[in-house]
């Protein structure tokens, strides 16, 4: 995107990983760095983006995490899942905290060489997060953060491995938590209602 090179660097070899329309501007996650794009309109009817530094302290290591949970954006880093929003007391600034630090044994079993594979989905007031842990190159393990009870649960280890999430709505307008699963290229659907996972008790 276009900006004063003043105020955006571009170039820099920060990869630009995941976008997001949120907060009346379109949030903008690099590898190491966020940032905000606001746009306004000039007199003679030029469209003026606007662009703003959040963060250099972290940035987005996989797109298929950022996902809205509710008022907060949360996202996966390289130091673990984080939540952008706005700050008590001072709605005009988005500010970044780690969700995650209570976990962070757990994510340190993460495989690295693939944490760009990893994917998340806010469904049913929790954020899932799927990962590929120790040697494995798909993701094979899942944790969510339960935002009504403020804590983590997990990690699940099912015959499994979500490549990418997605809520169906059916014609009764029922939600159902599905995904494309890249073990057996099938799409799978969770639900609480069935006895086993795939045949497997």
């Amino acid at each position: 995107f276009i900006a004063d090179s003043s105020t955006y660097q571009y170039n820099d070899g920060d990869e630009i990983t995941g976008l997001i329309d949120a907060f009346d501007s379109v949030v903008v996650f690099k590898r190491r760095s966020v940032w905000k794009i606001t746009f306004s309109v000039s007199s003679q009817g030029i469209v003026i983006p606007n662009v703003f530094l959040l963060t250099r302290n972290v940035g987005c290591a996989a797109p298929k995490t950022v996902r809205q949970v509710e008022n907060d954006i949360f996202f996966l880093t390289d130091k673990g899942v984080y939540a952008l929003g706005q700050q008590a007391y001072y709605t005009a600034d988005l500010r970044t905290n780690e969700v995650s630090a209570k976990i962070r044994p757990t994510l340190q079993n993460m495989n690295r060489i693939q944490i760009g594979n990893c994917t998340a989905i806010y469904f049913d007031n929790k954020y899932r997060l799927s990962y590929p842990s120790g040697g494995s190159n798909v993701n094979d393990r899942e944790i969510w953060f339960d935002r009504e009870r403020a804590g983590w649960v997990g990690p699940m280890n099912y015959p499994a491995s979500p490549q990418v999430y997605e809520v169906f709505i059916d014609g009764a307008n029922a939600e159902h938590l599905v995904w494309g699963d890249s073990a057996d290229n099938y799409v799978t659907e969770y639900s609480t209602a069935y006895s086993s996972d795939k045949g497997d008790s």
